[in-house]
């Protein structure tokens, strides 16, 4: 059973990463080639909006990570932002956050030694099968394997994004935006909303990325349980500065943990935390694009607020 579903499960692979690659090739045909430049991550050429800074003497470089989610930062809001903070004095850079689609083959709620138990069990069993066809003892052991590991209250359901394969893609592209921005000389902001937010704040407890000099988290959070709980965690375990801005009514996983996140923060003595409450009755779009709605404008406010504080 498990050696015929190898095909599905590679095509649904191949699927998953055509949908990750037109998502770019979407946005590259959606604007002009002299409106947006290429990094490659890996082996897809990944497009990102840069607008330099108008200041005579630049700061550093700001990085708007820009999510496909809708409770994410979306492409136009991250490019208003972008145009605000090269206001200040950021040549900034925005890039798109494609979702990476997860796997319906894998259980993903059962321990992998349990799963694997359970796999190399069943092939057994299917090897077997022509000498004896009849192995309740095997069965009922596979069925207590799987049983075991699962709670009444523990949601079954597979999860929609795949957290390790969406891990290492933003990994590979922070570190081609790194790469692709040292040119620039001063400090490097990273500003990431929602599940692109919570997977840095992981990656860079775990010192898996190269730390920005600040990270401007907008409510962090990732729809699985045993992850969004780990969140606050994240934050204390973090060498560098981070700003926490929360979102009113984004959604209840970010709404979870918003309290946890300071009190963690400030039990931990983690140094330059800080959190501030966005209002949820803000105008998020403009019908004037030369001027910035109040939402982006409290955002590039509290981000400039944040720096100042730093002493940038």
């Amino acid at each position: 059973m498990i050696r015929s579903l190898a095909p599905l499960v590679c095509l649904f692979v191949l699927l998953c990463h055509g949908a990750q690659a037109s998502y770019y090739t979407d946005i590259s045909n959606a604007f002009m080639p002299n409106e947006l430049t290429h990094v490659q991550v890996g082996e897809e050429r990944v497009p990102i909006f840069e607008i330099p800074a108008t200041t005579p003497l630049a700061r550093g470089v700001v990085l708007i990570l820009a999510e496909q989610t809708p409770s994410g930062l979306s492409l136009a809001q991250a490019k208003s932002l972008a145009s605000l903070m090269s206001q200040k004095g950021w040549h900034s850079i925005v890039s798109p956050v494609p979702l990476v689609l997860a796997s319906p083959f894998v259980n993903y709620d059962v321990p992998s030694t349990s799963r694997q138990n359970a796999e190399l069990s069943a092939d057994s069993n299917e090897e077997n099968s022509g000498t004896n066809l009849t192995q309740p003892d095997n069965i009922n052991d596979n069925q207590n394997v799987k049983m075991t590991a699962l709670h009444p209250r523990q949601d079954t359901r597979p999860p929609v994004v795949d957290y390790q394969r969406s891990a290492q893609h933003l990994t590979l592209l922070l570190n081609a935006l790194y790469e692709h921005s040292k040119g620039h000389r001063g400090f490097r902001i990273v500003i990431a909303q929602g599940m692109s937010a919570a997977q840095i704040l992981s990656l860079g407890a775990d010192q898996k990325i190269a730390p920005p000099n600040t990270l401007v988290t907008l409510s962090p959070f990732w729809p699985q349980a045993s992850i969004n709980s780990q969140i606050p965690s994240a934050i204390a375990g973090t060498d560098f500065p981070v700003l926490d801005l929360a979102v009113a009514n984004v959604n209840e996983w970010a709404t979870r943990t918003e309290d946890n996140r300071r009190f963690i923060a400030s039990t931990s003595l983690k140094l330059h935390y800080r959190q501030q409450k966005i209002p949820a009755n803000i105008f998020s779009s403009n019908f004037n694009d030369a001027k910035k709605s109040p939402y982006i404008q409290l955002l590039g406010g509290h981000i400039i607020g944040w720096t100042r504080y730093l002493g940038w």
